[in-house]
């Protein structure tokens, strides 16, 4: 097989980190395919945080000016008890300038997927509302089965299905081994209230308690985003609209303030997403022709604002001319005397010491 074989890559999962690799395997040369679970385009998912190793891709991508369209200008950042006493407040353009050198960048997750499909849609196809069914090693390629009944060879398959992979399952198993819970839920939606956005104002709300935190911010026109996190004892096992809004009220409904009426609004969300808060850790990030992206094999949990800085920066190459990646996810496509394909450098995931050593780094 030769050095520059154009390679057939199906990648699973339409995210952040699934366009971000169909961005740069496009660009190396291969013919690549996009499928995803979800309707398109998804509106839900909380602000995110965006710098360091993602701040440089963009830059190499030149997305700059388009990240500056979709950032939301916050005015404070206050700190307040559960029941809206204040307790201290910063300027939130002192925190960009002084920690992270102007570089930094907070948007919507849905934002963001808005703007790399609009990168790649001329150049790769994206299927929506389709799931991988199964997948199964042929020859020196992979047979992947889709949910609407069509079936593709494949020289790489590539799983970015988020924490709960589909690819990750098929492939390296399905046992509870891979995620590690954290002992936290975690809910995020957004409400379209005049009058809670007129509270809000331009703020970035932080309201905790021991065990518990809510971050209310404004997006767009009279609309308000909503991030809860807490402590949670059980699994919930009833997701729908009204479970989700019954678990809120347990945690959260004993406080005054805006609480009430946020918690009123919960079950009317369009958007509404809940999840228990894990960490993903698995052997091996590849498998023969199977590499995993993103949180797929290395959630450290959605609440540090790790994984997005940490997934965006997928890189992808014909070659192997350059050097060590500044993020743990640069992947490299070579090709050797085996064959091409898709490889982490390293060939599996750092430790976590060293992980550790590259957030506080990247922060």
């Amino acid at each position: 097989m030769t050095r520059n074989k154009r390679m057939s890559v199906l990648i699973v999962g339409a995210g952040v980190a699934g366009l971000t690799t169909a961005h740069w395997l496009h660009r190396a040369g291969h013919d690549v395919h996009v499928i995803e679970r979800a309707a398109w385009p998804r509106t839900e998912g909380f602000m995110i945080d965006f710098y360091g190793p993602g701040y440089a891709v963009a830059e190499e991508m030149g997305m700059i000016s388009d990240l500056q369209g979709i950032h939301r200008e916050i005015a404070h950042w206050s700190f307040e008890t559960m029941g809206g006493a204040p307790l201290f407040s910063v300027p939130y353009a002192e925190v960009r300038r002084r920690l992270f050198d102007g570089r930094h960048f907070n948007f919507l997750r849905s934002d963001l997927e808005r703007l790399l499909l609009a990168r790649v849609c001329d150049h790769v196809e994206v299927r929506c509302g389709v799931s991988l069914e199964l997948l199964r090693p042929c020859g020196p390629c992979v047979a992947a089965s889709l949910s609407d009944g069509s079936s593709m060879m494949c020289d790489l398959v590539v799983g970015v299905g988020g924490v709960h992979s589909r690819t990750r399952q098929l492939w390296l198993g399905a046992g509870d081994s891979w995620e590690h819970d954290l002992g936290l839920g975690a809910a995020a939606l957004s409400i379209d209230d005049p009058a809670i956005r007129s509270a809000v104002g331009n703020e970035l709300r932080t309201l905790t308690s021991p065990g518990r935190q809510v971050t209310v911010y404004p997006t767009a026109g009279d609309r308000v985003g909503l991030f809860f996190v807490h402590e949670r004892e059980r699994t919930l096992e009833d997701r729908s609209a009204m479970g989700i809004a019954r678990e809120l009220r347990s945690v959260y409904g004993a406080f005054g303030g805006v609480l009430p009426a946020l918690l009123s609004e919960v079950e009317k969300a369009h958007d509404l997403y809940y999840d228990a808060v894990t960490q993903v850790t698995v052997p091996t990030w590849s498998l023969g022709r199977v590499v995993l992206v993103g949180d797929a094999c290395q959630c450290v949990s959605p609440l540090g604002g790790r994984a997005r800085r940490l997934r965006w920066p997928v890189r992808a190459a014909s070659s192997g001319n350059w050097s060590r990646p500044r993020a743990t996810l640069a992947v490299r496509s070579t090709a050797t005397s085996a064959g091409c394909g898709l490889r982490w450098h390293g060939h599996r995931k750092p430790d976590s010491a060293w992980r550790d050593g590259l957030y506080r780094a990247a922060s």
